[in-house]
């Protein structure tokens, strides 16, 4: 494939223990198959210039015999107890020296699709130094940063990722409407869970699609 204009990494985070949702959320089934394995599957499924990455941490041994990393990259963040700024940086840090910018996806969101990823990449290839999508007028995921930005979000602290950068700086985010509810539903307790599956019910389709 050729590629125009900077390639970024995709990264996805999910190092976290998930205390609010009680239990390994990373392996909870949703539609036949670990939550997390969602996410890899619509990353899976982009042509990338460079190897996508995983960041895991809280028990990551059991998290890894349970996927199919599908040549996904995966890294180990020994900080995570220090919150989401951690894995963010491990995975950025790991990154080769000549991607172009970085593509965020929360393993805890599994209904985003192909299309969605790849309306991003278009604005990150177009131009935009920042770039999500956006449902209503919510932003979502992913979300994409250039790596102009790189001192900025390895300056990040706590259990935070790029929003500061992004809040700062709207003037220079490009968002991608979507009518898809699922670049904004992350599970973090069980009962986002069920609104998940509610939501794919009353849609009548599959995750990621």
């Amino acid at each position: 494939m050729n590629y125009e204009g900077p390639e970024p990494t995709g990264l996805i985070f999910a190092g976290g223990r998930g205390v609010r949702f009680s239990g390994l959320k990373q392996l909870v089934g949703l539609e036949g198959k670990p939550i997390l394995q969602h996410v890899i599957d619509t990353v899976s499924e982009l042509d990338w210039k460079f190897s996508p990455i995983l960041v895991l941490g809280y028990r990551k041994d059991r998290i890894i015999d349970s996927l199919d990393p599908k040549g996904i990259r995966i890294v180990e963040n020994d900080k995570f107890e220090k919150g989401l700024s951690t894995s963010m940086k491990r995975g950025i840090k790991a990154c080769s020296p000549g991607t172009g910018g970085y593509l965020f996806f929360l393993g805890d969101m599994p209904l985003i699709s192909p299309d969605n990823v790849r309306a991003v990449l278009a604005e990150a290839r177009s131009g935009a130094s920042l770039a999500a999508t956006c449902f209503g007028n919510k932003r979502g995921f992913p979300v994409y940063l250039h790596r102009k930005w790189k001192e900025d979000l390895l300056e990040v602290t706590g259990d935070r990722g790029a929003r500061g950068i992004i809040k700062g700086n709207r003037e220079e985010l490009s968002v991608v409407d979507t009518a898809n509810r699922g670049v904004i539903m992350d599970i973090d307790e069980r009962n986002d869970l069920k609104r998940v599956e509610a939501y794919i019910n009353k849609e009548g389709s599959e995750v990621g699609v």
